[in-house]
C-alpha cells in the first residue's frame, strides 16, 4: 500500500480499507494534534477524534488532490477550535494543564508545552492563527487564506508581524533564534 497514490489511498479508506484508515490518521493526526494544542484547547486529541468522525462521514463527497485534503481537514480542525472556543467562554471556566503521571519525560513535555502556550498566547488571535495553519499543520499562504476568510496579503502580514513577535521574545530570554 505504501506504493499507492493519494488518489488510491483515498478510494481505499472510502470502501472501509482499515489499512488506508491507519495512514491517513499517521499521517495527519499528529499535526491536527499540535495545531489544535497550540491553539490552547483543552483536548486536543478530542479535535484528532471529531475531524477524523467528520471525515468518515464525508470522505465520499471529497473530490480533489492531497494539498485540498490536507486543506479541507483542516478547515474542520479550525471549525472544531472555534466551536472550543465558544464553548470555553460560554463556561468560563479556567481550564489548567494536568500531570497525570510521574516520569520525567511527561513534566518535561508539560513545561515544554506551557511554555510554546505562553509565547503563542503573547500573539494575537489572527497571528496565533496564521503561524499555527502555516508551520504546525504546514498549509500554503493561499490555504491558510481560505480557512480564515481573509486576504492572502493579510495572512502574510499576521505571518510576518507574528514571527517578529516571537522573535522578540525568544531574544528577550536570550535565545537567539
Amino acid at each position: 500500500m505504501h506504493q499507492a497514490t493519494f488518489e488510491q489511498l483515498l478510494e481505499r479508506a472510502i470502501t472501509g480499507n482499515e489499512f488506508a484508515w491507519s495512514v491517513l490518521y499517521d499521517r495527519y493526526a499528529g499535526p491536527i494534534r499540535g495545531y489544535a494544542a497550540g491553539q490552547g484547547v483543552a483536548d486536543p486529541d478530542g479535535v484528532v477524534g471529531d475531524v477524523f468522525a467528520d471525515l468518515a462521514r464525508n470522505l465520499a463527497r471529497f473530490t480533489g488532490d492531497e494539498s485540498s485534503f490536507r486543506s479541507w481537514l483542516f478547515m474542520m480542525a479550525h471549525n472544531r477550535v472555534v466551536d472550543a472556543r465558544r464553548k470555553l467562554d460560554r463556561e468560563s471556566v479556567a481550564l489548567d494543564v494536568v500531570v497525570t503521571g510521574d516520569t520525567e519525560e511527561e513534566a518535561i513535555e508539560v513545561l515544554v508545552t506551557d511554555e510554546i502556550a505562553s509565547l503563542l498566547a503573547r500573539l494575537s488571535p489572527d497571528q496565533r492563527d496564521v503561524l499555527l495553519l502555516r508551520i504546525v499543520a504546514d498549509l500554503s499562504i493561499a490555504e491558510t487564506a481560505r480557512i480564515l476568510g481573509k486576504k492572502e496579503n493579510a495572512v502574510k502580514a499576521a505571518q510576518r508581524r507574528g514571527l517578529q513577535r516571537l522573535r522578540e521574545r525568544s531574544q528577550a530570554f536570550g535565545v537567539t533564534p
